[in-house]
């Protein structure tokens, strides 16, 4: 059975171990706006893997609010374990 759209999106956000601790508590929809407000504070290798959750959950809104992920930027913060949901997911893109 193919997952909802939040299903999908929650476990890839779940897949970066930075941002697990940050979002296990989420019920109900995937909220892009909410989950953009709660960055704030967050470290900068948290923003990356939040930026690409954002990215991937619906990339035209995430441009149009500027909301950008950058490759390069991400891969030379993040280290291999939170790099390796955006290499897998890169090797099997899927949109929501």
């Amino acid at each position: 059975m193919k997952p909802t759209p939040t299903d999908y999106i929650l476990a890839l956000a779940r897949s970066f171990p930075c941002l697990r601790p940050k979002i296990n508590f989420w019920k109900g929809e995937f909220d892009a706006n909410v989950f953009h407000g709660m960055i704030g504070g967050w470290s900068s290798s948290e923003r990356h893997a939040a930026f690409f959750i954002l990215s991937v959950w619906n990339p035209h809104y995430a441009r149009q609010r500027r909301w950008t992920f950058d490759l390069v930027e991400a891969v030379s913060s993040l280290d291999s374990v939170n790099r390796a949901p955006i290499l897998a997911w890169i090797q099997q893109p899927y949109y929501p």
